[in-house]
């Protein structure tokens, strides 16, 4: 059976993401969470190979992405802004979080509006 050579494999995604966060298959191959080979990564990308749920995982982490995202479940990336700001945000007390997210819910709200209108 010939390997997957679709926009939505995971090996593309796998490729695309790694080139997004701009290093190469032997340093993402080096990272503690992986230990393996760049040919290994290679393999991944050309969907010559499947990783193991372990290894999935690890690339999930060191790529700063999803599981859901490599295995095409999921288009959503994280944002590290976004996800510093929610982190921020949940080290509040709760009144305060509560208030935070009312407010943000009604900017949101009228930028949509604004953007429809």
């Amino acid at each position: 059976m010939k390997p997957v050579k679709n926009a939505d494999s995971f090996g593309q995604r796998l490729k695309s993401r790694r080139a997004a966060i701009g290093i190469s298959q032997a340093k993402l191959a080096a990272t503690k969470e992986l230990n393996t080979t760049h040919g290994m990564i290679g393999r991944y990308e050309r969907d010559e190979v499947k990783p193991t749920l372990e290894v999935l995982q690890a690339l999930s982490k060191a790529l700063d992405t999803s599981v859901a995202y490599l295995v095409g479940e999921s288009n959503y990336q994280p944002n590290s802004e976004l996800q510093k700001l929610m982190a921020d945000i949940l080290a509040f007390p709760e009144k305060e979080q509560s208030e935070l997210l009312q407010t943000i819910g009604k900017l949101v709200k009228s930028t949509k509006f604004d953007l429809v209108a």
